[in-house]
């Protein structure tokens, strides 16, 4: 004798599209059973295990000083720039701008990664200029006809 099929479920047991066995879903921040007993196995363990890696990183294990070191020593973070930047008001200024970029590199006073970052920021601010001055031109030869 065969099941019946209910009309929630396909034959196989799996929900039709659309219809679930719990449609309101997963709360939110539910954790899964999984995740549950290692954060338990942590809280209680925990402060054994950072011990146990913590003397052999200091034995020279190199997969135990590695994992130390990224979980003590964060990842370095942007620092503030202390560098002075020409104020420029139109496009005519912007080489002005790369090049106290460029020599703030060469001076030591940023990195190559800011840099790059700063230049991306003055190529967009000249894209910004240049789209002001189309419109500006376009209105004014718009006015005159």
């Amino acid at each position: 004798m065969k099941p019946e099929k209910t009309v929630r479920k396909q034959v196989r047991g799996k929900f039709r599209p659309g219809v679930s066995g719990n449609p309101s879903g997963r709360p939110r921040g539910a954790l899964n059973q999984t995740t549950r007993v290692l954060q338990n196995l942590i809280d209680d363990e925990g402060a054994d295990i950072i011990r146990k890696l913590i003397g052999m990183a200091k034995r020279g294990n190199p997969v135990a000083l590695r994992l130390v070191v990224e979980r003590l020593i964060p990842p370095r973070k942007e620092l503030p720039l202390s560098l002075q930047l020409p104020q420029i008001e139109g496009v005519e200024g912007l080489p002005k701008l790369t090049a106290a970029i460029l020599a703030g590199v060469g001076k030591g006073e940023m990195e190559p990664g800011q840099a790059a970052a700063l230049t991306s920021l003055v190529a967009t601010h000249g894209k910004a200029l240049e789209l002001a001055e189309l419109e500006r031109r376009v209105s004014a030869l718009e006015g005159k006809t």
